[in-house]
């Protein structure tokens, strides 16, 4: 976080101080944000979770995610600057990106698979965002038991993501899609 904290300061210094309004600062200004609060919301969840049962039930959880919702909007309002200002940056796929999580993060799944599928449509082909951005579709359509439409986005990004940390759930959601499809 200390880092994160580093590198935002001097991103917001840099962008002040020669006035330029660069796309990549603000990419990267947003990308900053959305990573600190995701470290955030895990040690807010933490703290959540570390209560006793009934102290959780009666707690507005609401209250414990202050700072972490807070980063999320700043994350959301830069995110949006650059697409409104920048949409043809070649990084508009990965403002897609945060947007469709931050939506997420807000409980807006509907607009977050909007922004899921502008991020497949608009990411450079053959990056990593892209196939990320494929295999969150594919988890948003089976959550919704739309089983047919996410074994497309499962096959492209699981064919490109080997390495990925959580290939092995994709591959089983994508078997569970087949499954359903009786295929």
């Amino acid at each position: 976080i200390n880092l994160i904290d580093e590198e935002l300061n001097e991103l917001i210094r840099l962008t002040k101080q020669t006035g330029v309004k660069d796309a990549d600062l603000f990419v990267r200004t947003s990308e900053l944000f959305f990573e600190k609060a995701r470290l955030i919301k895990e040690e807010e969840n933490e703290k959540y979770l570390d209560l006793n049962e009934e102290t959780r039930r009666k707690a507005d959880k609401s209250k414990y995610f202050v700072k972490s919702k807070d980063l999320y909007a700043k994350a959301q309002k830069v995110a949006e600057f650059v697409a409104k200002k920048f949409p043809e940056t070649k990084e508009i796929g990965t403002i897609y990106y945060i947007l469709a999580f931050n939506e997420k993060e807000f409980g807006n799944d509907q607009v977050s698979e909007k922004y899921l599928r502008l991020a497949v449509e608009k990411s450079a082909i053959n990056s990593k965002k892209k196939y990320k951005a494929m295999l969150a579709l594919a988890d948003a359509l089976y959550n919704r038991q739309a089983y047919a439409d996410a074994i497309a986005y499962y096959e492209s990004g699981l064919s490109k993501t080997e390495q990925e940390f959580w290939w092995t759930k994709y591959a089983h959601n994508l078997s569970w899609c087949y499954l359903k499809i009786k295929n």
